[in-house]
């Protein structure tokens, strides 16, 4: 994935193809220049920057769930991993959770958990959350992916499952 910026209003970020341009990871800066069939050039474009990401965050391995304090409650803890691989930070966690087992495979049938997942740390820190408003008792299983500033995805952490705690 690819970020142009050009700190102006058509800043945007997309999948692009260069012709005998090899783009390393990171930041990149780039000029353009044309020139015709009769070898008459333009002017040198102004700087663009293009950032090339291509690197996903790691996976959660460590996702871990107890029964929260209060009815229909399950605590979460983990370890942040990071934007590329196990560097930096996230921009965001994707947390699902099933009444049955899933998988990174079936990870689309897992509901959404809406507007749940902390902010995110430095990768190595510790993360948690809780789950609320879940039926009293109910086995959930519960997964998360971890997404950085491009849309890069990791893989389904470690699927756990507890009972919502149930008073």
């Amino acid at each position: 994935r690819v970020l142009f910026t050009d700190g102006g209003p058509g800043a945007g970020s997309g999948v692009f193809t260069f012709n005998g341009v090899a783009l390393a990871e990171g930041d990149n800066t780039l000029t353009a220049q044309a020139t015709d069939g009769g070898g008459t050039s333009s002017a040198v474009s102004p700087v663009v920057n293009v950032h090339v990401d291509s690197i996903a965050p790691a996976q959660i391995v460590d996702l871990a769930a107890v029964k929260g304090a209060a009815e229909g409650e399950i605590d979460l803890t983990w370890t942040a991993v990071g934007d590329d691989a196990g560097v930096g930070t996230a921009v965001s966690y994707e947390v699902r959770l099933s009444t049955n087992p899933f998988t990174h495979e079936t990870w689309p049938l897992a509901q959404v958990v809406a507007d749940a997942a902390p902010t995110q740390q430095v990768a190595g820190q510790s993360e948690s959350m809780t789950l609320t408003a879940l039926p009293a008792g109910q086995l959930t299983w519960v997964g998360i992916r971890v997404v950085d500033e491009l849309g890069n995805v990791s893989i389904t952490s470690n699927v756990v499952s507890q009972n919502a705690m149930d008073t």
